[in-house]
């Protein structure tokens, strides 16, 4: 009992000072959503706000704001800066449409945000993204992004999502299709995307960019038109279990000083590679299957370097890994079988290290060294080629 009243007093002061800064607004309050009333807005001018500018403007701080099916049309883009919960009645049946350069609808604050069911679409021809996350934490679910226009050019629009300016994200079960540029941006952030499709769009279906960092898990990045998931900059993400196929250039493509690490994802079916690593990247290439691809499973060019251990890249266009230019990786313990020609190559003054590879049933040859490549290979097993 004593130990009862001792800690009583000890604790009792702290979460006392506690409610009180979050009656005050220097903390916030985990509680807020089921404190406030929901406010509805109806595509047919009804409910508690005629539009949903309006409802974002007068709604209070926490509230969540309730759009019914149909389409809701903002007139001008449309900035959200306060704390918010956006649920529509389904991406099938809610949209937020806009016409107007620059964005559609723009996340701006400290958040939390929280926006679930809707589909944000952009109608106009100007350069513009579709969703824009400057800052806070949000979480989207269930959402759709589509139709961005722009020239491909990070800074001139053409992202369904794009994320930005330290904002904590996590998407999941959305889709980033059909966009002029790219599905999902992430942008000098951190971010979770998980299960989510980012395909049919101009150029990538997940680009990271600066010094991004986070996790993509169990995404469908499929048949865009360069590649399914771009790593640039410093941004070093986890790839996790993604299929990256149908893509036209490549599955995942490493450009710049990119990173991270890419393990147990399908990168098949692309036009030409399933990994693409060029400059000085490093990424660690893990477990991932690299099949059926126009040209290689793997490509390290440029002076990049890295590791590719325990991939499988078989049935490929031309060679199962090739390493070009100056590239200097480490692959160990890969299996590359029944490609067109070699199960790895090497050319320019390529290095690096080949150990334990299996390089089985390829239709030339097993090992390839020409020009001035000088590998080290140890121990790999090349037979039946």
């Amino acid at each position: 009992m004593r130990r009862f009243f001792t800690l009583l007093f000890v604790v009792w002061p702290l979460v006392a000072a506690a409610l009180f800064l979050v009656e005050c607004g220097a903390l916030p309050n985990p509680f807020a959503w089921s404190r406030q009333p929901p406010v509805r807005v109806a595509a047919d001018g009804s409910g508690d706000y005629v539009t949903l500018e309006k409802a974002v403007r007068s709604a209070p701080d926490g509230a969540a704001i309730l759009l019914g099916p149909g389409v809701h049309r903002v007139a001008i883009p449309l900035t959200i800066q306060k704390s918010v919960r956006l649920v529509g009645a389904g991406a099938e049946d809610t949209e937020v449409v806009g016409d107007v350069p620059g964005f559609v609808v723009r996340f701006s604050g400290k958040g939390p945000f929280v926006v679930e069911d809707i589909t944000f679409r952009y109608e106009g021809q100007e350069p513009a993204d579709v969703v824009v996350v400057v800052r806070g934490e949000i979480t989207f679910d269930r959402c759709r992004f589509t139709g961005a226009a722009g020239t491909g050019k990070v800074a001139q629009g053409g992202a369904g999502l794009r994320l930005k300016g330290g904002a904590q994200s996590e998407v999941r079960q959305c889709a980033a299709v059909a966009n002029a540029a790219t599905g999902i941006l992430i942008e000098q952030t951190s971010s979770w995307l998980e299960a989510n499709t980012c395909s049919d769009n101009g150029f990538s279906g997940i680009a990271y960019y600066g010094l991004s960092r986070g996790m993509a898990r169990g995404n469908d990045c499929s048949r865009n038109g360069r590649e399914g998931i771009l790593v640039s900059g410093m941004a070093g993400p986890i790839l996790e279990q993604n299929a990256c196929t149908g893509n036209e250039e490549a599955g995942v493509a490493y450009w710049d000083t990119g990173s991270g690490v890419a393990r147990e994802n399908e990168f098949s079916g692309n036009g030409r590679f399933g990994v693409y690593v060029d400059d000085q990247a490093q990424p660690t290439l893990t477990k991932n299957l690299c099949a059926e691809n126009g040209e290689a499973g793997i490509i390290f060019a440029g002076g990049s370097a890295g590791v590719a251990r325990e991939n499988e890249c078989r049935r490929n266009g031309s060679g199962g890994i090739f390493v070009d230019e100056h590239a200097q990786p480490t692959l160990k313990l890969n299996v590359c079988t029944d490609n067109e020609w070699a199960g790895i190559a090497y050319w320019g003054s390529a290095g690096g290290v080949a150990r334990r590879n299996e390089c089985s049933w390829n239709g030339f040859v097993g090992i390839n060294v020409s020009e001035q490549a000088r590998p080290e290979l140890d121990r790999n097993v090349c037979t039946e080629n």
